[in-house]
C-alpha cells in the first residue's frame, strides 16, 4: 500500500492549507483585500484559491512525494506527515498581513538504517528534481500554450486562457525558485543532505 489513511488525510491538510495561505497571490491588485507583494488573506477567494492549490499544490506535495517514492525505491517505509506547526504560523501571519520568506509545510519521514550515503543523498534530491520538472513542463507549455490551451479545454475562452497563462507562469516561477533554493547546501534544506552524503559516498 503505497499511502496509508493518515498519509492521504493530511496530504488533503496541506493542500487546503497552501492554497489559504497563498492565495494572496492570484487576488487582483485592485481588491481592498490585497497587499502589494505576496498579498493577504482577506475575504475568501474562490478563483485565487483554485489557482493557487494548482501551482503550490504540486509544487509543495509532489516534492515531499519525490522523497517518499525514491525511499520506497530503495526498500524503506516512509511517510508523508504534514508540519501543523509551520501550517499554522504561516496561516496566522498570513490573516495577520505579514510576509513570510519561507515555510516548510510538510516532509517525509523515513528510517535511515540499511541506506548508503548515495541513496540518502538521491532521497534527499528527489524533491528538487521534482520541482525542476515541474518547471520545464511549464516553460515548454507555455512556448505554445494556446496548442495546449485547446488540448485542455477544447474551446477557446478568454479568462480561462489568462487564467490558464497565470497559473503557468507563477508555476514555473515558483518551481525553479524552490529547486534553487532546496538545492542550497544549507541545514534542513535538501541541498545539505544532497551534498554533504555526496561527499561521504565519494570521501
Amino acid at each position: 500500500m503505497f499511502f496509508t489513511i493518515k498519509e492521504i488525510f493530511e496530504i488533503v491538510i496541506v493542500t487546503i492549507f497552501v492554497g489559504i495561505i497563498f492565495m494572496g497571490l492570484f487576488k487582483k491588485r485592485n481588491s481592498f483585500v490585497y497587499a502589494s507583494g505576496t498579498g493577504f488573506i482577506g475575504l475568501f477567494d474562490k478563483s485565487a484559491f483554485i489557482k493557487s492549490i494548482l501551482v503550490f499544490g504540486p509544487a509543495i506535495i509532489l516534492h515531499e512525494l519525490g522523497h517518499k517514492f525514491m525511499a520506497m525505491a530503495f526498500g524503506s517505509s516512509a511517510y508523508f506527515n504534514a508540519a501543523y506547526q509551520f501550517l499554522f504560523l504561516a496561516l496566522l501571519l498570513r490573516l495577520i498581513g505579514l510576509n513570510f520568506f519561507f515555510i516548510i509545510p510538510a516532509y517525509v519521514s523515513f528510517p535511515i538504517m540499511g541506506l548508503n550515503n548515495l541513496q540518502m543523498s538521491l532521497i534527499a534530491f528527489a524533491g528538487p528534481l521534482v520541482n525542476l520538472i515541474l518547471f520545464l513542463i511549464a516553460m515548454i507549455i507555455l512556448r505554445k500554450p494556446k496548442k495546449y490551451y485547446m488540448m485542455i479545454f477544447k474551446e477557446y475562452n478568454d479568462k480561462k486562457y489568462n487564467d490558464f497563462l497565470e497559473v503557468l507562469n507563477i508555476t514555473k516561477k515558483i518551481n525553479l525558485l524552490l529547486f534553487g533554493l532546496n538545492m542550497l547546501p544549507i541545514p534542513p534544506l535538501d541541498g545539505f543532505s544532497v551534498f554533504s552524503n555526496i561527499f561521504k559516498f565519494l570521501f
